[in-house]
């Protein structure tokens, strides 16, 4: 039977409201313009998530995933990154037809038209109106998490989802149906490979809150079967949401899981870490006031403080939080929604509040999980999802009492009142969201800077440059452009210290590295390198063996803004970059080791305490767990090597060791003449293998077995899924 016209009229302006609030503010995103805010050199969509696109894009033009690249960190295992989303569906598709920063303008633009509208559909299921929906939609997608976090595009993505996931759990929960639970399975899953795993789990935690609201209090009690059948169905319901859920993500989490092993967030960070960046209870006033403490668009309250308005807001416009709040007072006094909407509200403010109130410190020691996560702040999702729920509410009832009075013309006044409403939320947080952003031409902000150019011109195959001194020059470009609103030229002047990751924009491999999680060893080496990332600036003092060091670690180069003169160091050029007082340099590091190369000394060494000493030390190559090595030499004949391979053929003179300056890592094997032999760790955080006399083939391959068993586990789940849906299918036809 079709639908009148008018339904399908109807359904015609609801998708082209969605379509406004999805693509209205970022129009210019289509237009080969890129994405600024107020902290553009600090942020992660410069440091993180753009470079990692380009990874992303160039290992799908050539065929292959990313599971490890050559390119940052002296190799790392992309995939297990969760920041790099490398299986997010969209990206797949995206990044393969697509120019990186195109496809990655369409990703911002889809996780704003997502939220709109997994927001619109879970405010339908709530039995709200159309026109109360659709300002659900936009307080959400248009809120200061989201207006924050498309900076940071993993987060803003994973956040969209959470609606749809509310929905499925809902509906599970309501109706005792497998197929919802399968489906609130299914969108954890998409969430999962987003690879923002703080995210996930608030979402995951508040999907659980309404389950337990819904079988216990909801209008509809549940499965039948009183209280046994409630509990059958939600713990059923939980298991098969986990089930779907990490059956069909395996080949992300389970990789994620081994770098997490390897890193120093392998059982947990304190609580001191945990509540880093807590929301002041001043800040409370951003609800209402969001520039009490300042515009950023001029630079008002940037950089690292708990005020500083790039951490997280929870501004949603002036209507719908006095919406929210109306329904909140009219609606506690009744059965439904609006309680446990209320409840969730309440709770995220708490948590967001962190160190500041004694109940974030019970939550962190009572919820499991909460102990691997920073910033409490970033639960402002939950309540900016909450409040924009309870203006639907809000609307709602407004529109009761004016349907409900006398008069013919009750309806038009209503259609009139919510345009009304409407209009005036989507041009206060258009305004709101023009504090934060601004548009910039593409070609400008990807141009390679004159110390790219540079690297381009002397690269060979096993080049890799050290960003030396970044931070400092990124936090002055940062005071000098006092936001965005004026002149946007110190912003580009920075890129000359060509900070971490940023060479994938360039075709550089950079040794540096920038992202959530980093190995232990890693960690340790950048700090001996003196990698100022974390100090905003403020270098300590250079070891006289930091040339050396770099040397041993296959470092070519060095781009720093500091003046370096200490042996071993070779200055090729200097970039003078607007007003500061020093210029770039690019320096060159004398007697920097190939890829795959001899050391003339190599010592045996006990672990790893030892290596790293001997790493500063940077006199010799350290060699674990083997035995010692005496009176060799050799010569490597030729070589090849690609981002997660290489070859080499060999001519040893007396039993030695071979190096390959990849980082060592769970995945890698080696293979002496076809045959396979103990990979062992040099320098520290290379790789090495004893070879005999002779003439020898090396084979250096990557091949994750985290990975492989996670794709197993996902193509198997994905095989089963659809078979029971074609099973389901058949039997409904029947």
């Amino acid at each position: 039977m079709r639908k009148p016209p008018e339904r399908r009229r109807l359904r015609v302006v609801i998708a082209v409201a969605l379509l406004t609030i999805g693509t209205a503010r970022f129009l210019p995103l289509l237009a080969g313009q890129v994405l600024i805010t107020s902290l553009t050199p600090l942020c992660d969509q410069w440091h993180v998530n753009m470079p990692f696109a380009f990874l992303l894009a160039e290992a799908l033009r050539e065929g292959r995933l990313p599971v490890w690249t050559d390119r940052i960190g002296g190799g790392y295992p992309l995939l297990a990154l969760g920041e790099a989303g490398v299986l997010y569906p969209p990206h797949l598709l995206l990044y393969r037809l697509l120019p990186p920063v195109t496809a990655y303008n369409v990703n911002v633009i889809l996780a704003v038209l997502t939220a709109a509208a997994c927001q619109y559909w879970l405010c339908r299921d709530l039995g709200r109106s159309r026109a109360a929906s659709l300002l659900g939609g936009l307080a959400y997608a248009w809120s200061g998490f989201f207006v924050l976090h498309v900076a940071t595009l993993h987060s803003a993505q994973a956040a969209a989802w959470i609606p749809l996931l509310l929905l499925c759990v809902r509906r599970g929960a309501r109706a005792a149906t497998p197929a919802s639970w399968i489906g609130a399975g299914v969108v954890l899953a998409i969430q999962i490979t987003t690879g923002y795993p703080q995210i996930v789990y608030y979402s995951a935690l508040a999907a659980a809150f309404l389950a337990i609201w819904e079988l216990g209090w909801g209008e509809d009690r549940g499965a039948p079967g009183g209280p046994a059948g409630k509990v059958v169905n939600g713990v059923g319901g939980a298991l098969v949401v986990l089930a779907v859920a990490l059956g069909l993500s395996a080949a992300h989490w389970l990789p994620g899981v081994e770098l997490t092993r390897q890193s120093g967030r392998s059982g947990g960070i304190s609580f001191e870490r945990a509540t880093e960046f807590s929301f002041p209870p001043a800040n409370l006033l951003t609800f209402v006031a969001p520039y009490v403490h300042g515009n950023p668009a001029t630079g008002g309250e940037m950089g690292f403080s708990e005020r500083g308005h790039f951490w997280d807001n929870g501004y949603v416009g002036l209507i719908p939080l006095f919406l929210a709040l109306y329904a909140a007072a009219y609606g506690l006094r009744r059965k439904g929604p609006i309680r446990f909407f209320v409840f969730l509200l309440l709770f995220s403010l708490l948590i967001v509040l962190g160190r500041h109130t004694p109940f974030f410190r019970v939550v962190w020691h009572v919820l499991p999980g909460m102990s691997y996560f920073r910033f409490p702040s970033r639960f402002m999702v939950i309540a900016c999802l909450s409040l924009a729920l309870l203006a639907a509410y809000g609307l709602d009832q407004l529109r009761a009492r004016l349907l409900a009075a006398p008069g013919r013309d009750s309806r038009r006044r209503w259609a009139v009142l919510a345009g009304m409403l409407f209009a005036i939320s989507f041009v206060d947080l258009w305004i709101y969201a023009a504090r934060f952003h601004r548009f910039a031409d593409a070609a400008a902000w990807l141009t390679p800077p004159k110390s790219a150019r540079f690297l381009q011109t002397v690269a060979s195959p096993s080049a890799r440059y050290y960003a030396f001194g970044y931070a400092g020059v990124q936090l002055e470009a940062t005071r000098r452009a006092r936001g965005w609103k004026g002149d946007l030229g110190p912003y580009l002047e920075q890129k000359e210290v060509l900070a971490p990751n940023t060479g994938a924009f360039y075709g550089l491999s950079c040794f540096n590295f920038f992202g959530g999680l980093d190995t232990r060893r890693g960690t340790a080496t950048y700090a001996l390198l003196c990698d100022d990332r974390n100090t905003l600036g403020r270098t300590s003092t250079i070891l006289e063996s930091f040339p050396r060091t770099l040397a041993l670690l296959g470092v070519t180069h060095v781009v720093t803004p500091y003046l370096l003169a200490i042996p071993g160091l070779r200055e090729e050029m200097a970039v003078k970059t607007g007003n500061s007082k020093q210029p770039v340099r690019v320096y060159a590091v004398e007697d920097a080791r190939p890829q795959i190369w001899i050391p003339d000394q190599a010592r045996s060494v006990a672990g790893g305490r030892e290596a790293f000493r001997t790493l500063l030390e940077a006199r010799w190559s350290a060699i674990e767990g083997a035995p010692e090595f005496r009176n060799f030499s050799g010569e490597v004949l030729a070589w090849e090597a690609g981002p997660d391979w290489a070859r080499a053929r060999i001519r040893m003179r007396g039993t030695g060791v071979v190096i390959h300056n990849q980082r060592h890592y769970p995945g890698w094997r080696v293979l002496l003449d076809g045959e396979p032999a103990p990979l062992l760790r040099a320098n520290y955080l290379m790789q090495g293998v004893a070879v005999p006399e002779g003439e020898h083939t090396l084979e250096f391959r990557f091949d994750s077995p985290s990975f492989r068993a996670g794709a197993t586990i996902s193509l198997l789940s994905m095989a089963l899924l659809a078979a029971g849906c074609i099973l389901t299918r058949l039997r409904g036809k029947r």
